[in-house]
Protein backbone atom coordinates (compact mmCIF):
# COMPACT_ATOMS: atom_id res chain seq x y z
CA UNK A 1 0.00 0.00 0.00
CA UNK A 2 3.09 2.79 0.73
CA UNK A 3 4.67 1.53 -2.55
CA UNK A 4 1.07 2.59 -4.36
CA UNK A 5 0.90 6.11 -2.95
CA UNK A 6 4.69 6.85 -3.24
CA UNK A 7 4.11 5.50 -7.18
CA UNK A 8 0.76 8.07 -7.42
CA UNK A 9 2.55 10.60 -5.31
CA UNK A 10 5.68 10.52 -8.11
CA UNK A 11 3.10 10.49 -10.72
CA UNK A 12 1.56 13.59 -9.94
CA UNK A 13 4.80 15.55 -9.13
CA UNK A 14 6.26 14.13 -11.83
CA UNK A 15 2.78 15.52 -13.87
CA UNK A 16 2.96 19.45 -12.49
CA UNK A 17 6.33 19.88 -13.30
CA UNK A 18 5.91 18.63 -16.74
CA UNK A 19 2.66 21.15 -17.38
CA UNK A 20 4.42 24.05 -15.03
CA UNK A 21 7.22 23.79 -18.14
CA UNK A 22 4.46 23.25 -21.00
CA UNK A 23 2.75 26.50 -19.60
CA UNK A 24 6.21 28.59 -19.33
CA UNK A 25 7.01 27.40 -23.02
CA UNK A 26 3.47 28.55 -24.23
CA UNK A 27 3.44 31.61 -22.79
CA UNK A 28 6.68 32.72 -23.76
CA UNK A 29 6.27 31.70 -27.32
CA UNK A 30 2.37 33.48 -27.28
CA UNK A 31 3.58 36.74 -25.44
CA UNK A 32 7.31 37.39 -26.41
CA UNK A 33 7.08 39.64 -29.06
CA UNK A 34 3.40 40.83 -28.05
CA UNK A 35 3.97 45.15 -26.66
CA UNK A 36 4.03 44.95 -22.80
CA UNK A 37 0.65 46.20 -22.58
CA UNK A 38 -1.43 44.01 -24.45
CA UNK A 39 0.38 41.09 -22.22
CA UNK A 40 -2.05 39.69 -19.28
CA UNK A 41 -0.82 40.10 -15.94
CA UNK A 42 -0.83 36.16 -15.14
CA UNK A 43 1.36 36.04 -18.05
CA UNK A 44 3.91 38.73 -16.99
CA UNK A 45 3.90 37.26 -13.50
CA UNK A 46 5.03 33.82 -15.24
CA UNK A 47 7.58 34.71 -17.34
CA UNK A 48 9.58 37.12 -14.68
CA UNK A 49 8.94 35.38 -11.58
CA UNK A 50 11.93 35.28 -9.31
Amino acid sequence: MKRLILWLFTLIGILVTVAAIGLEIYVWLTYATAPAGEIPAWALILMFKG
